[in-house]
């Protein structure tokens, strides 16, 4: 599943996918990774039962923060 933030492209983006029986939330930030990165065109254009390998990293703010840094189709 893919989301914008307040629902509009351009925005942060957060992605559910699923391995198996479990679901994982991630985000693109918009700040970080903006629209004209690599990472957020490939995450906007992902639809559902896309294989995917994806990079990121994870910090703590009131729990925790998944982020994507790179994704490739698999």
């Amino acid at each position: 599943a893919i989301e914008y933030k307040n629902g509009e492209p351009g925005d942060d983006i957060y992605v559910t996918v699923k391995l198996g029986e479990n679901s994982y939330d991630f985000c693109v930030e918009r700040y970080l990774t903006g629209p004209d990165t690599d990472v957020y065109k490939a995450v906007s254009e992902l639809a559902v039962g896309d294989v995917v390998d994806v990079e990121g990293f994870l910090y703590w703010y009131e729990g925790p923060n998944a982020h994507i840094t790179s994704v490739v189709k698999g």
